[in-house]
């Protein structure tokens, strides 16, 4: 029977050499924000080009946004991007 492993990064350190698994744990650990964005629009069912319509915005905005490093993003960025999920006829949380 194959080996199962937890995650990519559980299978890479396992796998690979140190050096390679230790720079891709800092590459994901740069991006937890980035993969929190990813999660979200996927439970609410849009694709990028949804969301970036009601975003009023390119699809590749919504792209940039999803594959930012945390200390990339800034939080007007941030509160479109969570703004412009969900219901677009419930009111908004998020103040201007």
């Amino acid at each position: 029977m194959a080996k199962r492993y937890q995650s990519v990064l559980d299978m890479v350190q396992q796998t690979s050499e140190p050096p390679f698994a230790e720079k891709l744990g800092e590459h994901l650990q740069e991006r937890t924000v980035a993969k929190a964005l990813f999660v979200l629009r996927n439970r609410e069912g849009l694709t990028q080009a949804q969301l970036a319509e009601r975003m009023g915005c390119p699809q590749s905005r919504v792209s940039k946004l999803e594959h930012a490093s945390n200390d990339s993003l800034r939080m007007k960025d941030l509160e479109q991007y969570l703004a412009h999920l969900g219901d677009p006829n419930m009111p908004r949380i998020i103040a201007s």
